[in-house]
């Protein structure tokens, strides 16, 4: 297998544009005395305090679906704990996924377009204490799977933070429906026109699932011309690895084309 390191890109990956200017996380006071405080992509460390124990600061940021995160809260005065809120769900929770007891929600890939809340703890809400937060575009490692051939095979993430690529060839327009499933983790789908890991970029994104075929595993079904195109497996989380399944569950040519369509 061939490994690519790469810096995902994300469906919208334009660069992230706020109606605020640029923020670090800094504040006199109560960071979030009136209201979350905003923060932007890879704008460096910025500082806060939890004070008194048991305070909770909340910072706030506007993503889109399907980009791809690290969040990391730093602190040398309170054992850290990192929660991600969209829609008013957490999302994402991280204890001590960074060094030490600090916390990282890392490779994380946003589940819809609008605004993210991340709230700082000390671990039970048992601390205080300066904390430093960041939050930066994720990197994550890309291995080829090679061909993707009609039915099932099985594959696994064993490191996590590790994306799997796998070539889908189709000899003419055809409806296409590719099923990731796992019993280990929360799956994440997505399509790209191209042949090699060098061709994944934004503008050759063609779809992306989360959860379409119910629970938490992934399903794409999509109209392709034919042409080459690469599905990326991934975990929801960064953090999760295990088994999964891949099937090219049906490949149909349209009404009107001729001779059956192939994917090899």
């Amino acid at each position: 297998m061939h490994r690519y390191s790469r810096q995902p890109p994300s469906p919208f990956k334009a660069p992230v544009y706020f109606p605020a200017p640029k923020v670090a996380a800094t504040q006199q006071a109560d960071e979030d005395a009136t209201g979350a405080v905003a923060v932007t992509y890879d704008a460096g460390e910025g500082t806060g305090q939890l004070l008194p124990l048991g305070d909770v600061d909340a910072y706030q940021f506007e993503g889109q679906l399907g980009e791809v995160l690290d969040i990391a809260l730093t602190s040398a005065e309170f054992d850290a704990y990192l929660e991600l809120e969209y829609g008013g769900e957490v999302v994402a929770v991280d204890d001590d996924g960074g060094e030490g007891t600090n916390s990282l929600i890392g490779d994380f890939t946003l589940p819809a377009s609008g605004t993210y809340v991340v709230r700082v703890h000390a671990y039970s809400d048992a601390g205080a204490g300066t904390y430093t937060l960041a939050v930066n575009t994720g990197g994550a490692q890309v291995v080829d799977q090679g061909v993707l051939a009609p039915g099932t095979a099985s594959h696994a993430l064993e490191e996590a933070g590790v994306a799997h690529l796998s070539r889908l060839d189709v000899d003419q327009y055809s409806q296409v429906q590719v099923l990731l499933a796992s019993e280990d983790f929360d799956t994440f789908l997505s399509l790209y026109a191209g042949r090699s890991a060098a061709d994944l970029s934004e503008a050759n994104l063609l779809a992306l699932d989360d959860d379409g075929d119910g629970g938490t595993n992934s399903l794409l079904s999509q109209p392709l011309e034919a042409g080459s195109y690469l599905v990326e497996v991934r975990a929801f989380s960064s953090a999760a690895t295990g088994d999964y399944t891949l099937a090219l569950e049906r490949v149909m040519h349209f009404e009107g084309s001729s001779g059956p369509a192939v994917a090899s």
